[in-house]
């Protein structure tokens, strides 16, 4: 059984005990049974937030299988082009930058998943401490055993089981209040990091699903939400990316040309090689080049300088 259902069993458990003994004894305030379910409480907000957390790094790891897998069809295109005699050469460097560009969003997402673990390991450890402090606590108040059964449906019945008993119920709100209530919820961030997360992540989904269109509307609410959001200008890269597979290539330049305008700017290089490769693709090739160049000047350590020096090599300058 894993210790995470075991925190939730020792919680239902522990607060079903406590109750059923305060009803048989008079209606003072016991201090021991008070301290116990105060600690009950904070054992349950914590196996909240490590469940959120699961459920965030599963949610992430699918992604970044979903990545890996349209990072294999852009390695076997790229095989297939460069075997090809007829390829362009602007294709293969075009496919060598949407690798370079995937590779640099999955390193992202797996220093958030990192980031998650790591939180992950420090909330188990403080629910251990929690749990290994009340039972014996609980022990001795009950003259319980020390080690409780647990088995699948008891630990699934504890998170149920625990919203309702040590979560008084919510009273009703005034009209006032609830306007006042509206207001403040306007003035908030619309979104939690963690919902941020999903949805740039469902967004980056319909991206690798060739679903155009609903991925740049996914990547717009986000920047409307959160427009100084940590992902805000990877957002707009991607609206980009979204209208270039449509070959809509003026379209693309327009918002290739938004990324270097957000505060955080991980994207404006690759922003700036892509717009070069749509004027590639529209036949303005002496603007294109003039952006190449630009490249190797204002991101000399970016990884889309060896595309750009692919390019000229290619044409022997």
């Amino acid at each position: 059984m894993n210790r995470f259902w075991k925190y939730c069993f020792t919680v239902v458990v522990a607060t079903t005990l406590l109750f059923s003994c305060a009803g048989s004894k008079p209606s003072e305030p016991d201090p021991v049974q008070e301290a116990l379910l105060q600690q009950l409480k904070a054992l349950s907000e914590e196996i909240g937030k490590l469940q959120t957390t699961q459920g965030e790094i599963l949610e992430m790891k699918h992604n970044l299988a979903q990545m890996d897998s349209q990072l294999t069809v852009y390695q076997t295109t790229l095989a297939n082009k460069e075997q090809d005699s007829k390829a362009k050469e602007s294709e293969i460097i075009e496919l060598r930058g949407n690798i370079d560009v995937l590779n640099s969003e999955i390193i992202l997402l797996r220093g958030v998943v990192d980031t998650l673990k790591t939180a992950k390991d420090s909330l188990d450890q403080r629910l251990q401490v929690l749990a290994d402090d009340i039972l014996p606590k609980l022990a001795a108040e009950q003259g319980s055993p020390k080690d409780l059964p647990i088995t699948p449906d008891s630990a699934n019945a504890a998170v149920s089981e625990t919203a309702v008993t040590t979560e008084p119920p919510a009273p009703t709100e005034s009209p006032k209040a609830q306007v006042t209530a509206e207001v403040n919820a306007i003035n908030q961030p619309p979104l939690s990091k963690r919902e941020y997360r999903r949805q740039y992540n469902a967004a980056l989904n319909k991206y690798f699903q060739r679903d155009y269109q609903s991925a740049t509307g996914l990547f717009a609410e986000l920047i409307t939400a959160w427009p100084d959001g940590a992902y805000a200008d990877n957002c707009q890269y991607w609206i980009g990316e979204c209208y270039y597979s449509l070959e809509n290539y003026q379209q693309a330049i327009e918002e290739f040309s938004k990324v270097s305008a957000f505060p955080e700017n991980n994207k404006a290089d690759h922003a700036l090689f892509k717009i070069g490769m749509c004027y590639l693709q529209i036949g303005n090739r002496g603007e294109a080049e003039t952006l190449f160049r630009q490249v190797l000047k204002q991101y000399p350590e970016s990884d889309m300088v060896p595309r750009v020096k692919e390019y000229f090599a290619g044409k022997k300058l």
